[in-house]
């Protein structure tokens, strides 16, 4: 089975089974899916997986947002320390989200899920 196949059969099963679109497919999945690389969903990343990539991201994103509009008097290493804060914080909320949610719909790993 390739990885898009074992993708859509993931998508019917967590809709099948109750589980949110916020957990099955959040817009870091829904932009990864159309890209083409052959990732899986985030729901099955680990805890530490998830807390690096989405807090890169996320400080990324929200430190050049508030450089663009928001850096009024804010020296760029203000700018830095903070992205990297917030970075961390929402990524650590989201890490333990969706390991929470693992943990309820009892998924292991992309590797030895199958929806039978």
């Amino acid at each position: 089975m390739n990885h898009q196949e074992k993708l859509n059969q993931w998508l019917r099963f967590a809709k099948e089974n109750g589980i949110k679109k916020s957990y099955y497919q959040p817009p870091i999945d829904f932009i990864i899916q159309k890209t083409k690389i052959s990732c899986p969903p985030i729901l099955f990343w680990s805890f530490s997986k998830v807390l690096f990539y989405v807090g890169v991201l996320f400080g990324l994103l929200w430190g050049i947002a508030v450089y663009l509009f928001l850096s009024n008097d804010q020296s760029v290493g203000t700018i830095i320390m903070l992205s990297m804060l917030t970075g961390f914080l929402f990524s650590f909320f989201m890490a333990f989200k969706y390991d929470k949610a693992k943990k309820k719909y009892n998924l292991t790993t992309w590797q030895k899920f199958k929806s039978t």
